[in-house]
């Protein structure tokens, strides 16, 4: 059984997606999704989905990062530790895994660039390596289930990769629907699974998510990421297909395609708070790649949306909206200190921040981590409230009162030498 699941070209739908459609079937199909077109989506999940360009792009011998860490060798970095310290000692550490931007990246690499500097994209040889040595491949599956408990789920087969929802943890749920920068951890958990040889395990989440999202009325913030992320990264088609139709049924009436939604739009301003920067070089170097990969032709696979929007959300915010929110980046003061950028400012030379804005922590901008929708009012718009417009209003008000302060005392002072000097004049005229 264990082989079949693990199958990519398996036409079975998994059992836990099957037992998920058989629950759907007597409860009414409520519109909780909005799906909308993500050229960015589409494209991402195209290429993950086509190993053979990452295979011929990431095989350096030399390269053995993951594969060190994953044989409890090196530890991660920044702030970071052997991976089996982490899974004994970090597991129950929620605040640090929340805070902490650099561990996910060596416990779950994939062929792509992260935004930990100092972790390594996954090589090929590296890949087959830990699939093959049962103690690093149990490694892999115990850093799955960590991260699933902080989320507030736990796996009950590993077997088949089925999840179930931690009904008590509560805590844990909450802080998954307003940490946004979490749904890109899932994306790249989902990711992973694949790469590792674990595809039934992605679909088994996916069915757990969705019935958590649908049933239990959770993760309202998560649901486009969900929709237009997460489901795109089930390797398995026909899974794939099953989760998609159980998102269509309970789907509010589609929006119109956009080449960049408003989860794209907060991914780009993460990406570029940590450093990165889009490369037009690159995008046509995969191109070329993406053509010569599949005969000489592009694929288009139909994605969906993208870590979207119903609240304030991604990059991860990543939340589940619709409208285009205006998000502003953090503050070194307000950044934690296992943050990359934050590893990197320490190193930078120090400048004086006196008069700066934002000194106090808790008053400086917010960080991505801290933009939350409480509101349904904020969800229907689509928007994420933000306080920079405000910060500018306020100091455009203060500096006009100072002008007109500093205006009004020039005037007085003029009249005031005006009036003296006319004086003078009167009492020469009387002496005279």
């Amino acid at each position: 059984m264990m082989a079949s699941l693990r199958d990519v070209s398996r036409t079975t739908v998994h059992p836990a997606i099957a037992a998920l459609q058989k629950e759907l079937t007597q409860a009414a199909k409520e519109p909780l999704f909005r799906v909308q077109e993500s050229t960015f989506s589409n494209r991402d999940l195209e290429r993950y989905r086509n190993l053979k360009l990452y295979e011929k792009r990431h095989d350096r011998r030399d390269m053995k990062k993951n594969l060190l860490f994953y044989s409890n060798k090196i530890k991660s970095s920044p702030y970071g530790d052997k991976i089996d310290t982490i899974h004994r000692v970090w597991c129950n550490q929620f605040d640090k895994l929340e805070e902490h931007h650099g561990y996910i990246q060596w416990l779950f690499p994939i062929h792509e660039k992260g935004m930990a500097f100092e972790s390594q994209v996954l090589q090929v040889h590296e890949r087959e390596a830990i699939k093959s040595q049962p103690k690093l491949i149990t490694r892999f599956i115990k850093s799955y289930k960590m991260m699933l408990k902080f989320y507030g789920f736990r796996l009950v087969d590993t077997e088949t990769g089925e999840i179930a929802l931690n009904e008590k943890a509560s805590k844990r749920h909450d802080n998954l629907n307003h940490r946004y920068h979490n749904y890109l951890r899932i994306t790249r958990i989902l990711k992973s699974l694949g790469l590792f040889g674990l595809p039934h395990y992605q679909s088994a989440f996916m069915a757990g998510m969705l019935r958590a999202m649908i049933t239990h009325h959770l993760f309202p913030n998560a649901r486009s990421s969900c929709a237009g992320f997460w489901v795109n990264a089930v390797l398995n088609d026909a899974d794939r297909a099953a989760l998609q139709q159980v998102i269509t049924d309970h789907s509010r009436a589609p929006s119109a395609p956009a080449s960049r939604t408003v989860s794209d739009a907060l991914l780009m301003d993460s990406l570029d708070m940590y450093g990165f920067a889009t490369d037009d070089d690159d995008d046509d170097s995969d191109d070329d790649d993406d053509a010569e990969a599949n005969g000489g032709e592009e694929t288009h696979e139909e994605g969906k949306l993208k870590h979207a929007k119903e609240g304030p959300e991604d990059d991860e915010a990543i939340s589940g909206g619709d409208g285009v929110a205006s998000v502003h980046k953090p503050g070194a003061a307000s950044m934690s200190k296992y943050s990359p950028q934050a590893t990197r400012l320490s190193k930078a030379p120090k400048f004086s921040t006196e008069g700066g804005d934002g000194d106090d922590g808790n008053d400086g901008a917010r960080t991505s981590d801290d933009r939350c929708t409480e509101d349904e009012d904020v969800e229907a718009e689509g928007g994420v409230e933000c306080d920079v417009e405000d910060e500018r209003g306020d100091n455009q008000s203060a500096n006009q009162s100072d002008n007109q302060s500093d205006n009004q005392s020039d005037n007085q002072s003029a009249n005031q030498s005006d009036n003296q000097s006319d004086n003078q004049s009167d009492d020469d005229d009387d002496e005279a």
